[in-house]
């Protein structure tokens, strides 16, 4: 019988991660889609657009980017950073 939890430290190759935990870009990677459509911007309620080299979801309307740490999207505007024109 399996331990619990032990599916999680492994990857969708049948690879084991070296942290036992999943590859947070490969998550995104995965699911962005899904949960883009899912997402909105906490201020206008706009749609996100994911930036994968800054690691961040960004709302073009008012050009705030909202930080993804370690997997988990920071939905908070006093976390966000205000992006330049």
């Amino acid at each position: 019988m399996a331990q619990f939890g032990s599916a999680l430290a492994w990857g969708a190759s049948g690879r084991r991660f070296k942290s036992g935990r999943p590859d947070h870009d490969f998550f995104w990677d995965f699911m962005n889609k899904d949960l883009l459509d899912v997402l909105a911007c906490p201020i206008c309620h706009g749609k996100l657009e994911y930036n994968k080299s800054e690691q961040e979801l960004i709302c073009q309307l008012d050009k705030i980017a909202f930080p993804i740490r370690e997997g988990v999207p920071v939905m908070l505007e006093e976390q966000a950073r205000y992006l330049r024109e």
